[in-house]
């Protein structure tokens, strides 16, 4: 309760500085604590004189009433000129009282002993200055000798109660101007570490706040500089966008050229076909073909190194000059077309300055199951009718790219697919998938088994039946396989 009364007097000075807020607390203090003292002091007045107004009950009456001025005062914010109210009335009443009563109530004053406690008191809360203290102090000891020498000319009091009674009061200034300045003084070191402290923490608070105006400016150049990087990034965005938007055409176009090239439907006189390819990007290196030439049924299959474009440009180069050649020389050996393309891919690559090389196998196939063929690329697998059995067939030569030359470097083989046999071209896209794991290769055991399987059957079967099994596994690369069935 005491706290909630205190801290509305002091509500006024909040904010202000760390002292004043001190000083009128303990003055609220001070004036709360004489109030009820006041109240205890008119009451014996009143036990003692009755009914009858005197000097003391007045001088008591105007005493609350100066308090509760002086509290006032202190609520409206009015501190520094109340403040001194305290003291002075306090003296003042006590030579009103010495002056207009005599006898027994003067004996009850104690002298200016009570004037020293209040006195001192206060310049503890009025001011920090040592002089002002001083100043009460000697204030107080010339109303004593005053009031002594008043007492000793006015009252009848003996020489040895006057001599007591300036001892008394001597001892009792004494003491309370001792006790007044020790804690005086440690209020004034509390009082100084506290405005130090407080000196400090400002000092502190207008580095952070300058700190933080710095940091503000710095942070909107910071936003600044990132806004205008965002709006540059932004036009940056929006031309590769453009870019990618213009580029994606051209692969496209690209893939459509390239889907143009390959085979439709691919169809050969006395065998059933089935192809199927799946580049990893949207240009695949992944490349096989069917061509009508003289007196056989050319088959191409092959692969470039690595995929995309690059791949994609060198694939439509060999794919255009198997062709040419072809169409100019019908009656090329599958060696001499190699040989012959050979030079043509070999110069192209190296103006494209790409290190880049095609596997190859090309086939000519008669109509009486007679199949030459030449050029390095994957083993080719032969469902055997008859046996029901796999027959690997081995390719051999050199891949085309690397050199200029490699004649002497391939030959020609020769196969024969009885009625009823099955083979399986494939490209290494399809052998090298693997699971998701990354830990189980699709494999060329797993391709011999569908084979195997399905080797008696059409070419769709083997076919649905290898994308079946493909669905469990993750392409990287071009897929790409060709199934020849003999009729």
């Amino acid at each position: 309760m005491l706290k909630k009364i205190n801290a509305y007097f002091a509500e006024p000075y909040r904010g202000k500085d760390f002292v004043i807020q001190q000083k009128v607390r303990v003055m609220t203090g001070i004036c709360l604590t004489t109030i009820p003292s006041v109240l205890v002091l008119l009451f014996s007045q009143i036990m003692i004189d009755g009914s009858r107004i005197t000097i003391p009950i007045l001088i008591t009456l105007g005493g609350g009433i100066i308090v509760l001025l002086i509290l006032t005062g202190i609520r409206k914010g009015h501190f520094s000129k109340v403040a001194h109210i305290l003291p002075v009335t306090a003296l003042g009443a006590i030579w009103a009282v010495m002056i207009f009563e005599k006898g027994g109530i003067v004996e009850r004053l104690d002298t200016v002993a009570m004037a020293i406690g209040f006195l001192s008191f206060t310049a503890l809360v009025i001011t920090r200055r040592t002089s002002a203290f001083f100043l009460y102090i000697g204030s107080s000891i010339i109303a004593f000798l005053l009031c002594t020498f008043y007492i000793k000319t006015q009252t009848k009091f003996s020489d040895d109660l006057l001599v007591e009674y300036i001892v008394d009061s001597l001892f009792g200034m004494v003491m309370v101007g001792v006790t007044s300045y020790l804690v005086f003084s440690i209020n004034q070191r509390a009082l100084d570490k506290a405005t130090l402290s407080i000196k400090l923490a400002e000092d502190e608070a207008q580095k952070n706040k300058e700190l933080s105006q710095t940091l503000e400016v710095k942070v909107y150049e910071r936003t600044e500089e990132l806004k205008t990087a965002i709006d540059e990034l932004e036009i940056i965005n929006a031309q590769l966008i453009q870019a990618h938007d213009a580029l994606w055409g051209e692969m496209q176009l690209a893939k459509k050229i390239q889907t143009i090239l390959l085979p439709g439907k691919p169809e050969i006189s006395n065998y059933e076909v089935t192809a199927y390819m799946n580049p990893a990007d949207e240009v695949g290196g992944d490349y096989y073909d069917i061509i009508h030439s003289g007196s056989y049924d050319w088959i191409a299959i092959g692969d470039v190194s690595g995929h995309g474009v690059p791949a994609g440009l060198v694939m439509m180069m060999v794919q255009t000059a198997v062709h040419l050649c072809l169409t100019m020389h019908p009656d090329f050996s599958p060696s001499e077309l190699l040989i012959a393309i050979n030079r043509v891919i070999s110069f192209n690559i190296k103006k494209m300055g790409e290190d880049k090389y095609m596997t190859i196998t090309v086939l000519a196939c008669g109509q009486n199951g007679n199949i030459h063929f030449s050029g390095l690329h994957q083993d080719m697998m032969v469902y055997r009718a008859n046996t029901k059995r796999i027959d690997l067939i081995n390719t051999r030569g050199m891949w085309i790219g690397l050199m200029d030359d490699i004649d002497g470097m391939i030959k020609d083989d020769h196969l024969t697919l009885q009625s009823g046999d099955t083979m399986l071209l494939f490209t290494d896209g399809l052998t090298e998938a693997r699971r998701k794991n990354n830990e189980v290769a699709f494999g060329e055991d797993r391709l011999e088994a569908i084979l195997l399987d399905t080797g008696a059957q059409s070419t769709e079967t083997t076919k649905s039946e290898i994308l079946k099994a493909l669905d469990n596994f993750t392409c990287t690369d071009d897929v790409t396989f060709l199934i020849l069935k003999r009729n």
